[in-house]
């Protein structure tokens, strides 16, 4: 091809191959480490579902200031040095202007003492957990701790005549955190800690806990644990012919658990729940959050508690986004601490610049002779 001729196409050329990078530039992008395979790839996905099931519903009418959102994940399988390696990743690039839904304690600890969002002012809005009570600039909590989760199944339990208690916990910081708590409110509420089981994170290795709950007979056990370990404990203990109340904090996922283990198995098994009943369309977020399932092209878009968090973590993300004056990660930081009583249609989200817990909600359900959750 002559010089000239190169001259004349060289417009059209840079024309089209800057098309696809405008295009994708014109996505507004947030970034989700989870575990999307291994025992908790459950939770990951139906989180995952529920940021995307709300963004599907906000681009179809146009956006934010003209501009769709897209989830960009990535897969940490629960584990804590992955979830850093893969952070750091999905930070490279520049494009995501914050971070969303990573699920577990010890992982989102160890963000935060990678000191990765703080090096990239990058926002963490919706974490799965509860354990995290010291303050962190750039870190937004939706859901209430562990410690007001803990204390809502022991006053139910001292409320309901229960005088010996035991504690399934994982052993790592989200269950230490949950534990602490059993013992601390144990004490307020005249209860007895007969006995402390642990298992391993990332594994449903609970017959050493099964063997010393057993031996104790407690009249209740506190569950610090995950879906997959709850059910593994429940399962073995039921099969023991114990029949101990059992109370579970919100990580465990009671319809997973029933699928897990049959509904005989865990009926009547209480869970805390921090999100309002999916189930139940008596507020204006759940008929909404029904709505956008039914249409959603989302693959395995399901009701549940986990993808409810994650569509109402999404919600809190555009409302924030629409607020700021410019999208960028320290605006959209300053406008979630501006985000005063927000409400989602009943379910009120509360920053200011130095309180990032955005809901105090806590709730015991029950899982039901058909394996439903209800309260």
């Amino acid at each position: 091809m002559s010089s000239f001729l190169r001259l004349l196409f060289l417009p059209l050329y840079v024309l089209f191959t800057l098309v696809p990078t405008v295009a994708y530039a014109q996505e507004i992008l947030i970034g989700q480490v989870a575990p999307y395979t291994g025992n908790l790839a459950p939770t990951g996905n139906d989180y995952r579902r529920g940021i995307e099931i709300w963004f599907e519903h906000l681009n179809a009418r146009g956006g934010i200031k003209g501009r769709k959102l897209k989830l960009v994940g990535l897969d940490d399988g629960y584990k804590t040095e992955d979830t850093v390696k893969q952070t750091k990743q999905i930070l490279t690039n520049n494009d995501i202007v914050a971070l969303a839904g990573f699920v577990g304690t010890g992982n989102v600890e160890a963000v935060l003492k990678s000191g990765l969002l703080e090096e990239h002012r990058i926002p963490l809005i919706g974490v799965r957990t509860g354990g995290i009570l010291t303050h962190y600039p750039y870190l937004f909590h939706l859901r209430a701790n562990y410690r007001d989760e803990v204390q809502k199944m022991l006053q139910h339990a001292s409320t309901i005549g229960l005088k010996n208690i035991g504690v399934f916990y994982q052993d790592d910081s989200f269950g230490k955190v949950g534990l602490q708590a059993a013992e601390e409110f144990a004490k307020e509420y005249g209860l007895n800690i007969l006995a402390k089981g642990a298992y391993e994170k990332n594994t449903t290795k609970v017959e050493n806990a099964v063997e010393t709950m057993l031996k104790a007979e407690p009249q209740a056990i506190i569950m610090i644990s995950n879906t997959a370990a709850s059910a593994a404990f429940i399962k073995q203990l039921r099969e023991r012919n114990n029949s101990a109340y059992l109370f579970i904090q919100s990580v465990t996922d009671g319809e997973q658990l029933a699928q897990r283990i049959s509904d005989n198995l865990a009926r009547g098994v209480v869970i805390a729940q921090v999100m309002p009943n999916p189930y139940k369309r008596s507020l204006p977020l759940s008929r909404d959050f029904h709505l956008d399932v039914a249409k959603s092209r989302v693959e395995g878009a399901k009701v549940n508690y986990t993808t409810l968090e994650g569509y109402v973590t999404g919600k809190v993300i555009t409302a924030a986004l629409e607020r700021a004056p410019k999208i960028t990660r320290q605006e959209l930081t300053r406008s979630l601490e501006r985000l005063r009583r927000l409400d989602l249609g009943g379910f009120i989200i509360d920053f200011d610049e130095k309180n990032h817990r955005g809901s105090p909600y806590v709730e015991l359900s029950v899982i039901s002779a058909g394996g439903k959750v209800i309260q």
